[in-house]
């Protein structure tokens, strides 16, 4: 059986159309101009730090579920060897978080597989996508672009922390800025591999960005904030109109790889990542618009989606830990997304709405009881090297997520904008 329909939130991500905004997604090119890495950035970092007026309490088998997911990613999450998931832990653990060998995740991440990176005459860093290992698999940094820089800002790290790469001094911010020399949209293409792999990198810059925040990245593209964010947010509402079209006319949609369903994690990142950037100011009133009316349509996947998977468990017993897997998945992006956009301030929670959040809650801790018993996080030593080392991404970094839905949702955790 071929389970096409399967949210992947890894390295095997599915393939987005050509990487061409819509024709709704249209940035007029302003001529070319001489590509320049800014010298500096005046930092703007949030100011708000908001719990989701949509938590509820914590019932009694919370707890436990919390739990599991935390040893998971305690355990699994914080490896030294794997930054994609350190990444992951750092968001569901907060920037303090620590390895094993007591280092600081964060440092740690620079200090193993950052690189320097000479630009126009200064030293900057970045991250690779992979990192060669002689006798061994590859090891995963960056599946998407700017996947760290997001994870760090999210996670709260700040742009003038110290890190050291390569034997040398450097600050987060060398990093936002060898990232912003980049990045450019126009009415025909972006500058990376797909819109699929956009959502990182306008989070990571809308983290830290002043609200004028203009540059010319390499190619001669003149950008600002605003243009990168309202490109963002078109191509967004051009992918969702057809969940808003069946929605008006009463009827259901099934999962064919179409619009937002093409992208990462059902298109969770990419919603989460245009919130977040007009969140913080930037694009127009119209994009403000565009991202409350993605609400409805977000809570309307729900019982879609969840029936989707619930049935292929029925049908298909065979597959059941990597459909649970996956049922986890599905669960922590929307309770994630789902709070974040309540606390960014882009709805208030109707009665009905309110009850989907609280079972989602509670279907995401009936899935993990479920891998608990099913022994899917004792395997999981077993499954990192071998043929089912996808199965092992996915359960690490779903807990992940799913333990920051969790945290959200019962409002322990905040969001910072």
């Amino acid at each position: 059986m071929m389970l096409w329909w399967l949210w992947a939130c890894t390295g095997s991500d599915p393939v987005v159309d050509s990487g061409k905004p819509a024709d709704t997604a249209v940035v007029d090119a302003p001529p070319a101009a001489e590509p320049k890495v800014l010298e500096s950035v005046k930092w703007n970092l949030p100011t708000h730090e908001l719990k989701s007026p949509a938590a509820i309490a914590e019932g009694g088998t919370v707890k436990d579920g919390r739990e599991t997911l935390e040893k998971v990613v305690r355990t699994y999450g914080l490896d030294a060897g794997n930054p994609w998931a350190v990444k992951h832990a750092l968001i569901a653990l907060g920037p303090d978080a620590k390895l094993p060998d007591g280092r600081s995740a964060v440092d740690a991440l620079f200090q193993d597989y950052a690189e320097e990176v000479e630009l126009q005459g200064q030293t900057l860093i970045a991250f690779p996508k992979l990192k060669e290992v002689p006798g061994s698999e590859s090891i995963r940094i960056e599946p998407h672009t700017d996947l760290l820089l997001k994870g760090l800002a999210e996670a709260g790290v700040k742009p003038d922390h110290a890190v050291s790469v390569q034997g040398h001094p450097h600050v987060v911010g060398d990093l936002y800025r060898e990232s912003l020399f980049h990045v450019w949209v126009s009415k025909d293409q972006v500058w990376t591999t797909s819109w699929n792999d956009v959502p990182w990198t306008l989070y990571g810059l809308a983290a830290w960005a002043p609200d004028d925040l203009a540059w010319v990245a390499e190619g001669g593209h003149p950008m600002t904030m605003d243009a990168l964010t309202s490109a963002t947010v078109a191509q967004l509402h051009s992918e969702t109109q057809f969940l808003r079209d069946a929605m008006a006319k009463g009827e259901k949609v099934e999962k064919q790889k179409q619009g937002i369903f093409a992208y990462t994690c059902g298109g969770a990142h990419l919603l989460q990542g245009a919130a977040f950037a007009v969140a913080r100011g930037f694009g127009t009133p119209e994009d403000r618009a565009s991202i409350e009316a993605e609400v409805p349509s977000l809570f309307y996947r729900f019982d879609l989606e969840l029936a989707q998977v619930d049935e292929a468990l029925t049908k298909h017993p065979e597959y059941r830990v990597v459909l649970l897997v996956q049922r986890m998945k599905f669960l922590g992006h929307f309770l994630e997304t789902g709070h974040e956009l309540a606390a960014l301030g882009f709805y208030t929670a109707t009665p009905e709405q309110a009850e989907i959040l609280e079972r989602a809650a509670g279907e995401l801790l009936i899935s993990v009881v479920l891998l608990r018993e099913l022994g899917a996080f004792e395997e999981l030593p077993q499954l990192k090297n071998t043929e089912k080392h996808q199965q092992y991404l996915d359960l690490v970094g779903d807990a992940a997520h799913a333990l920051h839905g969790l945290n959200l949702a019962f409002g322990r955790d905040s969001v910072r904008y």
